[in-house]
């Protein structure tokens, strides 16, 4: 029995020619287009031991027809490997080998495997809702955005760091995320302080910041997004779950302190590639980063003048006719 992996490959590498590579564990093919770039990474092993095999049985849940037993043989090792040809590939124009969006497969070597074989692929994938489950805004909200775009020079970067974080959580970018929500925290509440005993300091005194800890701490929807990988729930429930935001304020500025220095040195340091690591710290910090956003925009939204101007040109256009109605 064997097992293939099919790996996404972004980037401009393109090849004359190519063949299979072996090492310990695999053996790697690339896949390319019509004009020689390549677009997936290939990798295969063999699968002797029948406990390794992909199986389906009953599920006794009840409205769960089947449990899904999938042992992804070798693929941590995978991960590993390709975490570094992809920084080696680098060099040469790979911009990312994706390990999150992968094609398994399991080829039989016999009618007897084939036999007792339950499974023969699966794809990992990032599913979005479709627009039309997106829920519409109220117009005046995006109206006011304009508005008091002019007096927003105080608290638009702060709401920049937010808006690119949202973005690295999406394309899980954790580590990107995380820095850019950090970010947002020291701008917005270290009150011009760097060094980490100042910073702590700062964010302790400041009682908007524990309550909005406080508040992110306990959002179901936060709940929620963790628990959709595994590792990440861990971390989640060893790092933050049943935490204060005293206890919470301080891992925040040491995690600031880890994610700006690296040395090769250290044993167990932080790898750019493994994002899935600071998962649990992402989350966090984008609930606790929309309660900050909310905090710093709502005066300037909600502000009655701003309201008065919004109302005046709705009336306006209403009466002229030029509202347009969205609702297809």
């Amino acid at each position: 029995m064997r097992v293939s992996y099919r790996l996404p490959v972004a980037g401009t590498l393109r090849l004359e020619f190519s063949f299979p590579v072996r090492t310990q564990f695999f053996t790697y093919t690339f896949e390319v287009d019509e004009n020689g770039v390549v677009t997936h990474l290939n990798a295969s092993a063999a699968v002797p031991d029948k406990s390794m095999w992909p199986r389906i049985t009953p599920d006794p849940q009840p409205g769960v027809k089947a449990h899904i037993q999938l042992t992804s043989p070798y693929f941590p090792v995978l991960k590993r490997d390709v975490q570094a040809a992809a920084g080696v590939l680098a060099l040469f124009g790979v911009d990312e080998i994706s390990t999150e969006e992968v094609e398994e497969s399991w080829e039989p070597d016999s009618p007897e495997e084939k036999e007792a074989l339950s499974l023969f692929s699966f794809k990992r994938s990032r599913e979005s809702k479709p627009p039309t489950e997106w829920p519409r805004l109220s117009f005046d909200l995006a109206a006011r955005a304009l508005l008091v775009a002019e007096r927003a020079a105080d608290f638009e970067a702060a709401l920049n760091f937010f808006r690119k974080g949202r973005l690295d959580v999406k394309s899980e970018q954790y580590i990107d995320a995380v820095l850019d929500f950090l970010f947002m925290v020291e701008t917005t509440y270290a009150n011009g302080k760097f060094k980490t005993a100042q910073v702590e300091a700062e964010y302790l005194a400041s009682t908007e910041l524990r309550g909005l800890i406080a508040d992110a701490l306990g959002d179901p929807v936060l709940q929620a997004n963790v628990r959709g990988h595994g590792r990440i729930d861990r971390c989640f429930q060893q790092i933050y779950l049943g935490k204060t935001p005293e206890e919470v304020i301080p891992y925040l500025v040491a995690l600031r302190g880890e994610l700006h220095h690296h040395t090769s040195r250290k044993s167990g340091i932080w790898h750019p590639a493994d994002h899935i690591r600071f998962g649990a710290d992402a989350f966090f910090l984008q609930q606790l980063c929309l309660g900050i956003a909310f905090a710093i925009a709502s005066p300037a939204l909600f502000d009655a003048a701003t309201i008065r101007t919004y109302e005046a040109q709705a009336h306006a256009s209403a009466a002229s006719g030029v509202l347009k109605v969205h609702r297809k």
